[in-house]
């Protein structure tokens, strides 16, 4: 695992262990934003996020990404190449089957400089002349902040599929 990851990893383990402010970046380093409102700027990511996907808008989609996205979609490898990414969104986007996905939270936090939100994700599939059908899951995204302008980037994008997830949840 590259030392990024590593670091990344230790860091939400370190924030889940801590209290606001005792994150691994230094205060002076970024101004320190309140606790609620570096969780709502991860939940503003969130929602453009989820814009762009249902708008199918590739580039604002990929524009989210850090380039050392550490990537895993239910069912497929683990992808670190914006451009293997913006290849697999294309193809996505480019079918007739139309798919559009609904997020619930589960858990967000956040510090300084890093954040994450996991939940639940429901994903309407209609085929052309098809049938909806749906999809469930759960999915964390991690978001690191690229500077002092509050720019976040997706550094972690993980979802499953999971059976304890149904159509009573959305």
């Amino acid at each position: 695992m590259p030392n990024s990851i590593k670091s990344l990893f230790l860091t939400i383990v370190v924030m889940m262990s801590c209290s606001v402010g005792c994150g691994s970046f230094p205060a002076e380093a970024v101004p320190v934003p309140e606790a609620s409102e570096t969780k709502d700027q991860i939940r503003t990511m969130m929602q453009k996020w989820l814009a762009a996907y249902n708008n199918r808008d590739i580039d604002d989609l990929i524009s989210l990404y850090d380039p050392d996205i550490y990537y895993s979609n239910n069912g497929s490898d683990l992808q670190r190449d914006l451009g293997d990414l913006r290849r697999g969104y294309e193809e996505r986007f480019k079918s007739p089957t139309k798919t559009k996905i609904s997020f619930k939270e589960e858990i967000v936090n956040a510090e300084a400089n890093i954040g994450y939100i996991a939940g639940k994700y429901q994903v309407s599939i209609v085929p052309a002349g098809g049938s909806e059908t749906y999809a469930y899951g759960r999915v964390l995204l991690v978001f690191e902040r690229q500077n002092e302008q509050s720019d976040w980037k997706l550094t972690v994008d993980f979802d499953n599929s999971s059976s304890d997830i149904s159509p009573a949840d959305f």
